[in-house]
């Protein structure tokens, strides 16, 4: 029998994951996130870069961009992507709660609220550790979070 590998995004869901990601980079996140980092600063990380949905369109840009993702499949689609395009972005496999880059950053995305996977204390914490001495002086990191909420369920949004 096959082992899982210890990622999310293996075999049929990384094979898939650009079908629900047409017109991406015009998304009002990455518009967002392209305006915060022209103001902000160059280098960008972008973290859980998945197929290049960010770092792509932002190289053809001529943003300076890295993406880190921990899912080897995805990173490779992004390489495959590149190629394609004519761009050799720079790609990192590894966790980002314990990030280790060989740089530091001005802007660092974490867009598709990839923060929010992460979902121990503990590990947040020390994720955000890491961002932080990934961050240049004056520099931002932003990201976004997902709620599921509806009227009526207020009681959902109340922090224990």
């Amino acid at each position: 029998m096959d082992q899982k590998p210890d990622y999310d995004y293996n075999g049929l869901i990384a094979q898939t994951w650009d079908l629900h990601r047409t017109e991406a980079e015009n998304w009002s996140d990455s518009v967002l996130y392209r305006e915060l980092a022209e103001r902000y600063g160059q280098p960008v990380l972008d973290l859980g870069c998945a197929t290049g949905r960010i770092v792509l369109p932002y190289l053809e840009r001529g943003i300076d961009t890295d993406g880190v993702d921990n899912s080897p499949e995805l990173l490779e689609i992004c390489r495959q992507k590149a190629l394609a395009r004519g761009l050799s972005p720079n790609l990192y496999e590894q966790d980002i709660v314990t990030l280790a880059l060989p740089r530091r950053y001005k802007t660092i995305i974490g867009s598709s609220s990839v923060f929010q996977l992460i979902t121990d204390e503990a590990r947040a914490r020390q994720t955000l550790q890491r961002l932080y001495a990934h961050l240049e002086p004056g520099g931002i990191f932003v990201t976004s979070f997902a709620f599921e909420w509806r009227e009526g369920n207020q009681e959902r949004l109340v922090s224990r």
